[in-house]
């Protein structure tokens, strides 16, 4: 079934029609929007009626420009993505420095160890502590379009549904 996953992505326009403005998005669209996220991993380790309540506060995001920095490796996470087309570049740094004069991607934000591909999710660790650092930079490509959910928005949810067994990580808060 991952073609058929993929396919679902790769018409963005299915998905930025359910998107809609933030907060007035209907429950119809919420909920045929979770229909078209349900299956990548991050939804699939919440409940239903969770996931449709994230999806009121989703928002959409084309990237205009090549290389585009999404997130920087240790930096605070704040933010949560879904790629819904293009790709983005994973660059570690670790513990290397930048050398003065460094000017290409790779020289600054060390080698490229992965290119991500719809319909691939990261920056859940932002999500699960608001003091969490990057372990990557992440870099666009121009046309890339992502669903973003920032750390605020994902707290009030499980606030309000008072549930966090589904991740052990936010027990400890």
């Amino acid at each position: 079934a991952p073609c058929a996953r993929r396919a679902s992505f790769t018409a963005g326009a299915a998905i930025a029609a359910h998107m809609g403005q933030r907060q007035v998005r209907s429950l119809k669209d919420r909920t045929e929007l979770y229909t078209l996220l349900k299956d990548t991993s991050f939804f699939q380790q919440l409940p239903a009626h969770v996931g449709v309540d994230l999806c009121k506060h989703m928002s959409h995001q084309v990237v205009d420009a090549e290389g585009t920095v999404l997130c920087y490796e240790k930096t605070k996470g704040r933010t949560f993505y879904i790629l819904l087309a293009g790709s983005v570049d994973v660059h570690v740094l670790g513990e290397r420095s930048v050398q003065a004069g460094a000017s290409s991607t790779e020289e600054v934000y060390g080698p490229k160890v992965a290119t991500l591909v719809p319909p691939f999710s990261f920056g859940e660790r932002a999500l699960l502590s608001d003091t969490s650092l990057r372990t990557s930079t992440c870099v666009a490509s121009a046309g890339t379009e992502l669903l973003v959910l920032d750390y605020t928005d994902f707290d009030q949810c499980l606030r309000r549904v008072g549930n966090v067994l589904f991740m052990p990580e936010r027990l400890g808060e």
